[in-house]
């Protein structure tokens, strides 16, 4: 069963998209999107601060273009188990 979890560090950035970040780590935060499908996790892009809006952009550019091919169900769920070993 698929699963919400709630943490500081995985962003729901809407359309799909989950971000996660290195939330309490000094320096150059980077951030994962990343598209989760039932059990597969699909990376889309890394970045940090200074290209958040522009990956976010591009994440949801590919969800749009996926959902088009019929790839990714628009009803997907945020998170999937593998990402916590559930």
């Amino acid at each position: 069963m698929l699963q919400r979890v709630k943490t500081g560090f995985i962003h729901d950035e809407k359309k799909g998209v989950v971000a996660i970040d290195q939330s309490g780590v000094a320096g150059t935060q980077l951030r994962l999107y990343l598209v989760p499908k039932s059990h597969e996790i699909r990376l889309i892009t890394i970045g940090d601060k200074s290209s958040q809006k522009a990956d976010i952009k591009l994440a949801h550019d590919y969800v749009r273009k996926q959902r088009r091919k019929r790839l990714v169900a628009k009803n997907d769920t945020i998170l999937c188990p593998i990402l916590f070993g559930m």
